[in-house]
């Protein structure tokens, strides 16, 4: 299903107003700001993109922004900084469409466990977190031992196997345009 103008409207709003511009110069702000008419201009590119299921060449450029960790850490040492990368704005606006439509789907079907609490509506990590203290207080006081492991999973995406990945995205009816812009795109 295409994306609607009211989808492209929403993921405007959702970008935060006060981030760095990509290698296009554009901030959230500039689109945020921009009127009807330049938001009618987003949604037809979005269409474009859209039907042709090919990110713009200037999508795969970004900006490595250099920043320092603080700490007392000496400015110049170049371990003491930490890279950011910085998107295009559009690019930021379609991946949040492609978001938005994955989780509409994962919620609507039910494709993730029950213990998947970030990124997800209505639940939130620190009620994991609460679970978690919970369990450890009530196995301390009935003498059972308890081991813990935590795992970033944000800083691992980069290693994912990609064709796993699309697979399994596959395997649960992830299919059509999304599928094909995740499979040809990551």
């Amino acid at each position: 299903m295409r994306p609607t103008r009211e989808e492209i409207q929403i993921q405007l709003k959702k970008l935060p107003s006060n981030k760095a511009a990509g290698p296009d110069g554009i901030t959230n702000r500039i689109l945020q700001a921009s009127g009807e008419r330049a938001v009618d201009m987003i949604y037809m590119y979005m269409l474009i993109i859209w039907e042709v299921q090919t990110y713009p060449g200037a999508w795969a450029l970004a900006l490595m922004q250099p920043i320092y960790k603080g700490g007392g850490k000496d400015r110049h040492c170049p371990s003491s900084y930490r890279g950011i990368y910085l998107l295009n704005t559009l690019t930021k606006l379609f991946e949040g469409l492609i978001e938005s439509r994955l989780s509409q789907f994962t919620e609507k079907y039910n494709t993730l466990t029950s213990a998947q609490q970030g990124s997800r509506t209505s639940r939130q990590i620190h009620d994991v977190i609460y679970a978690h203290i919970a369990t450890i207080q009530q196995n301390k006081q009935n003498g059972i031992p308890s081991y813990c492991c935590f795992v970033d999973f944000s800083t691992a995406y980069p290693s994912v196997h990609r064709n796993r990945l699309v697979r399994t995205l596959k395997n649960y009816n992830i299919t059509g345009k999304i599928w094909h812009f995740l499979k040809e795109n990551s």
